[in-house]
């Protein structure tokens, strides 16, 4: 049995001609084929090419790209009146309604707002480094800096990526082959790679504590916030001083990011500078060595926990993972991009899944901009 539908190899969206508002040539069976190479529904090739033939498409170009061509723009109707005289209709634009940017920092959901969102923190964060724009001197890059990441414990074994030497190792390799009190292996000889959907499940979801990964999920926010208190407890024991006078001598400032690992538990990334109080970007009147520093980070991060209420009544401690990093971030000299924070900051969109490349090196603040990645989740500003 064979099909009378013809076949348009070669057609694009370039071969179709705008006429007015006729389409030429368009007929049901080339907007099928249309439909096919642009891979979307066949009703919603006919709307595209419907816009295109429209009158009003130049205007409804124009809007479209005032909003930076949105994914899903927020349509909005109304008027707006100046000294009792309407200067803006909606009615008078294309569609009859005024498009708005839906600024959703998610890359699957809208990646030209995600880009814009991307760009506009790396400046901030370039700023709050290095200084020199924004209102921020360069002198800030001389202030005490440190690039930390706290993780989630664990909660049960998980299939995970295992590296070596930058050479892929096998997941959870035993010698002796046991079996979990519910009779499931507790090892994996597989080599995953990053796209595997089982990354980050447990090998058994019987042993798994998913409520407590639940409920470190809930409080993580909670758990930050302990630590940046505690951080100034750790910081005047290093100083030799009080907490108080610490306060009265010296901010916090930071910016963190709250990221999903593949077992869905939140770690945060965060850049943690120390600036004196007061106006002026003035440097801490403190001498407080990197080293010094970062060892106050990981004391703070490991005595900071929480006692939540479980489903079942019982009660939970929390706290971050022993896998804490602290890198000092170098100041001025020979400022290069390869070793920079910034160059694995913002972290990925976890749609994309990449992994932040591993360096045992102290940070360099870059001296141009980087390849700009995904802000997948809040940036909070400190200080």
């Amino acid at each position: 049995m064979t099909s009378s539908r013809r076949h348009h190899p070669n057609l694009t969206v370039a071969n179709v001609q705008v006429t007015g508002r006729s389409l030429v040539g368009l007929d049901p069976v080339v907007l099928d084929d249309l439909a096919e190479a642009l891979q979307v529904p066949a009703p919603v090739a006919a709307e595209m090419f419907a816009r295109l033939a429209g009158s009003d498409y130049r205007r409804w170009e124009a809007q479209a790209a005032r909003c930076g061509f949105c994914a899903r723009p927020v349509r909005l109707k109304g008027r707006v009146f100046r000294d009792g005289v309407e200067v803006f209709n909606s009615a008078d634009q294309p569609d009859r309604v005024l498009l708005k940017r839906c600024d959703n920092r998610r890359q699957s959901a809208c990646p030209s707002c995600s880009f814009q969102y991307a760009g506009d923190m790396w400046h901030l964060l370039y700023a709050g480094l290095a200084g020199g724009h924004k209102g921020v001197p360069d002198t800030i890059a001389a202030h005490p800096m440190v690039f930390v990441t706290l993780t989630a414990p664990s909660f049960g074994p998980v299939h995970s990526i295992r590296e070596r030497n930058e050479r892929a190792q096998r997941c959870r390799p035993r010698r002796e082959g046991r079996l979990c009190v519910h009779g499931r292996p507790t090892w994996c000889m597989a080599t995953h790679n990053p796209s595997e959907p089982r990354l980050g499940s447990p090998l058994c979801a019987d042993c798994y504590d998913y409520p407590a990964a639940v409920l470190f999920n809930w409080w993580a926010p909670e758990l930050w916030r302990r630590f940046t208190i505690d951080l100034y407890r750790t910081l005047a024991a290093a100083a030799g001083t009080t907490e108080a006078d610490l306060r009265e001598m010296v901010r916090i400032s930071y910016a963190k990011v709250a990221e999903p690992q593949h077992r869905g538990l939140i770690h945060f990334h965060a850049i943690i500078r120390l600036d004196a109080t007061g106006d002026g970007w003035q440097p801490p009147p403190i001498d407080l060595p990197d080293e010094t520093f970062a060892d106050a980070v990981k004391q703070a991060a490991r005595r900071t926990d929480l006692d939540a209420d479980s489903h079942n009544g019982q009660r939970l401690r929390l706290r971050f993972g022993f896998q804490t990093d602290v890198q000092p971030i170098r100041r001025p000299g020979d400022l290069t991009r390869a070793s920079s924070p910034l160059g694995r900051w913002p972290p990925t969109s976890p749609s994309t899944r990449a992994r932040a490349p591993k360096t045992s090196v102290p940070a360099t603040v870059p001296s141009t901009p980087t390849a700009l990645k995904t802000v997948a989740f809040p940036i909070t500003l400190s200080g």
